[in-house]
């Protein structure tokens, strides 16, 4: 079951690239597009926000999935 999400997921990001989802809306309305920052990220993904927070959360979400289980 992981494999077929994971090669669906695959075949996704071949088909869409790394443009976001406001780079999408903004050249698909006609509205000029921002300067590229030049940061793609890995794989096309960047973190906006505070860092250290998606850190807690992510360590927050493993330890009471830890614990569930």
């Amino acid at each position: 079951m992981v494999l077929i999400f994971l090669v669906l997921s695959l075949f996704a990001y071949i088909i869409t690239g790394d443009k976001g989802i406001e780079e999408r809306f903004s050249n698909a309305v006609g509205l000029p597009s921002e300067p590229e920052s030049g940061d793609n990220g890995i794989f096309g993904f960047t973190l906006e926000g505070n860092h250290l927070s998606y850190v807690i959360i992510l360590a927050l979400i493993l330890v009471a999935t830890a614990l569930i289980r």
